[in-house]
């Protein structure tokens, strides 16, 4: 509505078309791969954060798939912008963390 206002305050008109890229998917508390990442958190020092996001993701495509699906954070800092980064001890514990998942999963397997 606001771009049709103002499109039509300068004398142009707007034409919204929405498609849906992605479902949006939730993670139960109990979830497996929840368990193993908050216990891997806890192998390398970490806590854990859990929050939900508005945007979307691979892990958006993944879940519909019924892929068990859990969207990491790495650190980043003002996403999405042209001031977007990461320090990298940020980025170098988010590999320790998928370094633990790993290494827990593989444990599981045997």
């Amino acid at each position: 509505e606001a771009m049709r206002t103002a499109a039509e305050q300068h004398g142009g008109s707007v034409e919204v078309r929405w498609t849906l890229a992605y479902e949006a998917f939730q993670v139960p508390e109990d979830s497996p791969v929840l368990k193993i990442v908050r216990d891997a958190c806890a192998d390398v020092g970490l806590t854990p954060r859990i929050s939900s996001t508005g945007g979307g993701s691979d892990g958006s495509v993944l879940a519909a798939h019924g892929a068990p699906t859990l969207v990491l954070a790495c650190g980043m800092r003002s996403v999405h912008s042209t001031e977007e980064h990461i320090v990298l001890g940020d980025l170098e514990g988010a590999a320790e963390l998928v370094r633990a998942c790993i290494v827990r999963l593989a444990r599981e397997r045997r």
